[in-house]
Formats: C-alpha cells, sequence, structure tokens
C-alpha cells in the first residue's frame, strides 16, 4: 500500500488510473457553466411569473385612466394643453398642421 497512489472519488474506479489537473479543471467549469445555465433560466422564469403575476390576480385595470378630449374642442385649447395632451415636443408641435392635430387626437381618443 505504501508505494500505491490513492485517487480521490469516482476514478479510483478505473485501474491504472492518473490524475489529470487539466481534466479537473475542463470538468468544473463544464459544470459552473451548466449550473449558471440553469439558474439563469430559473431567474427567467422568476421574471417572467413576477411581471404575470397581476394579471393572473386580476389586480389590474386596462381601462384608461384619462379622460378623451373631442376633437372638436382643438380650437378651444391653448397650445401648451394641446402639447400635453399629445405629448409633444415643440419641435413636434410645431411641424404639425390642424389636420393632423385633430388625427392624433382621434386617435388617442
Amino acid at each position: 500500500m505504501r508505494g500505491e497512489r490513492r485517487s480521490i472519488g469516482w476514478s479510483g474506479l478505473k485501474r491504472g488510473h492518473r490524475a489529470r489537473p487539466l481534466e479537473w479543471l475542463v470538468e468544473r467549469v463544464i459544470f459552473l457553466v451548466s449550473l449558471s445555465t440553469i439558474v439563469v433560466v430559473f431567474l427567467i422564469f422568476l421574471f417572467v411569473a413576477r411581471e404575470a403575476l397581476p394579471v393572473a390576480l386580476g389586480k389590474t385595470d386596462s381601462s384608461s385612466s384619462s379622460k378623451g378630449i373631442p376633437t372638436e374642442q382643438l380650437g378651444k385649447m391653448s397650445k401648451a394643453e394641446i402639447m400635453a395632451y399629445l405629448e409633444l415636443t415643440p419641435e413636434e408641435f410645431a411641424r404639425l398642421d390642424q389636420e393632423s392635430l385633430k388625427e392624433l387626437m382621434q386617435v388617442k381618443l
């Protein structure tokens, strides 16, 4: 027993098995990559479940929270009100004509 080298784990089942450090390192790297892949897939499922939970429990409100403004009131509104309602920047507002604004209001309504 004195001159024999002992092998660790399952590698001792093969006769004449020599320890190979590079092989051991590659096995560990493959194990870590596979483990991290499993963890990432689990985290993806967790994220999707967290985002879908309010829908599954019926706690979402799909109704529009803001009141719609009819297109007839376009002439009565100020530029600032129209830009705020249609979420336009001053540059975007300056490029649009009256018909385009009416179309945007109809789409928003």
